[in-house]
């Protein structure tokens, strides 16, 4: 007669975002608390918005419980906080909503699985319990993709930072060609990622040879799934996101959105610093762009051809433009949201639109990189 398994430890924490969950490195319990995963959670790795993001290893010779037999033996863990999952409920909406999005997001990208892979990968989900506090709550969690920069830093915020400025015309041009690339995969799919930017980029391999891939698709647009999540990042997001009411899909939000967050993250890249100089820059949310010779890292190689960047301006400006193109008023909620949006958002109707999709944008910008002859 076998006795039946002891329930693993449970997980405490005393931080709301989960900082010491990982100390001395717990066993990730399934949700009944006796069959364990298989997963260790050893660091942390990032904290966003809503989850914090563990590196997790396999241990033992036993299956994963939930993953397939693909998954490796590191994965990043990605577990929602506690108190974005209670907050989402007290403003009733459904707090896994991000993580049902994510994973929608990330299945059709790994359905689509030929060439390059630019998009993290999937491997499975489930749910688990930890103690925060004198509360014990259940919290889910997404199992994805390891991305390990090693040194150089994994995140385009990481590597720009590291540059002390803005990156040499040949990389910063590799980059931004794989990182277009990606966001037309996702395109492809039905997929308008809706939060780009630098921590959201990940990066392999050294500087020289670098490849990015896109993370955290929690507030994704994925054609099928009805309603739009409430959410932006300000200094990369386009300002039609702001229209977004919940329960409601948003019909001004399109692959020109991405487009906008794009031209943000090439001048992040050029810069060395972000666009948006925060909270208080008025311009910036009025709609004004301010020139790449403001930035005060910019490369020599750039600042010493102002001709050229004056070009580069025109171009990321035209790409991050309030007004929206023919195609956003096309649709059959267009006309009750157009009027929405001259009440309280009359940029969006009244600028000059911003290239439709990615590849105008890419086509735009491919001449300038030539020129400036990757120096």
């Amino acid at each position: 007669m076998t006795s039946a398994p002891s329930a693993l430890p449970s997980l405490a924490s005393d931080d709301p975002d989960l900082r010491d969950l990982a100390r001395d490195e717990p066993a990730l319990p399934a949700l009944d608390g006796e069959a364990p995963t298989g997963l260790h959670l050893v660091r942390v790795l990032g904290i966003g918005a809503v989850s914090t993001v563990f590196l997790a290893v396999q241990r033992g010779e036993g299956p994963l419980a939930d993953l397939p037999p693909e998954t490796p033996r590191q994965v990043a863990l990605k577990l929602m906080k506690p108190w974005a999952l209670e907050g989402a409920r007290r403003v009733n909406q459904d707090p896994l909503e991000t993580f049902h999005r994510e994973r929608a997001a990330l299945v059709r990208m790994d359905r689509r699985a030929h060439g390059e892979r630019r998009v993290v990968r999937f491997y499975g989900e489930g749910r688990t319990r930890v103690r925060v506090g004198p509360q014990t709550v259940e919290l889910p969690w997404l199992a994805l993709e390891l991305v390990d920069g090693g040194a150089d830093g994994t995140t385009l915020t990481e590597r720009v930072v590291r540059a002390a400025g803005g990156l040499p015309l040949r990389r910063a041009r590799a980059l931004l060609t794989h990182l277009a690339e990606a966001v037309c995969d996702l395109h492809e799919e039905g997929i308008i990622h809706r939060d780009l930017k630098p921590d959201n980029v990940l990066l392999e391999g050294p500087p020289e040879t670098e490849r990015p891939k896109l993370a955290d698709c929690g507030l994704a647009r994925v054609d099928g799934l009805l309603v739009t999540v409430g959410g932006v990042t300000p200094a990369y997001g386009g300002p039609e996101q702001l229209m977004s009411f919940g329960g409601e899909r948003n019909p001004l939000v399109g692959p020109w959105t991405d487009v906008h967050a794009l031209a943000a993250l090439a001048f992040f890249a050029l810069a060395g610093e972000h666009w948006c100089r925060g909270q208080d820059d008025r311009a910036w949310h009025e709609g004004e762009r301010r020139s790449l010779a403001t930035a005060a890292n910019l490369s020599a190689t750039l600042r010493a051809r102002p001709e050229l960047m004056k070009r580069f301006d025109a171009v990321l400006a035209r790409g991050s433009r309030h007004g929206l193109p023919t195609a956003a008023w096309s649709g059959p909620e267009a006309a009750r949201y157009g009027r929405l949006a001259r009440s309280f958002r009359p940029s969006l109707v009244e600028h000059p639109p911003r290239y439709a999709g990615v590849r105008e944008l890419t086509a735009a910008l491919e001449p300038l990189f030539e020129e400036g002859d990757g120096g």
